[in-house]
């Protein structure tokens, strides 16, 4: 499974492959790591995920192997400047900034302009 041309995702893929000088064999393109786990889940081939989508499968009889040498996918959390964020929103960035502290990975602070 691969991930469409354009996409963070896809794009992180296909610079791991061009890095090794291989070509994936894709038989199946998915929008999202959270695709290819359920489709791997039903048997449908192997694919390259996150961590984070992994911990949605606790009971899956995934063989999980980790890569080396891959760059680490960035993601950004935006919002309006000019509208508060909702409690609930307020709340997961929390939540994730916990989880990311947990895990040693750095979690930039939002930079005003």
């Amino acid at each position: 499974m691969s991930y469409p041309r354009g996409t963070p995702f896809g794009e992180l893929v296909r610079h791991f492959f061009a890095s090794l000088d291989e070509a994936p064999r894709t038989m199946l393109e998915v929008g999202s790591p959270q695709n290819a786990c359920a489709l791997t889940h039903l048997g449908a081939g192997i694919a390259l995920v996150d961590e984070f989508s992994l911990q949605a499968w606790p009971d899956a009889r995934f063989r999980i192997l980790p890569v080396e040498g891959i760059e680490p996918l960035v993601a950004h959390l935006v919002h309006l400047r000019t509208d508060p964020l909702s409690p609930a929103a307020e709340a997961f960035v929390r939540t994730l900034r916990s989880v990311l502290m947990q895990r040693g990975l750095a979690a930039p602070q939002a930079q005003e302009d």
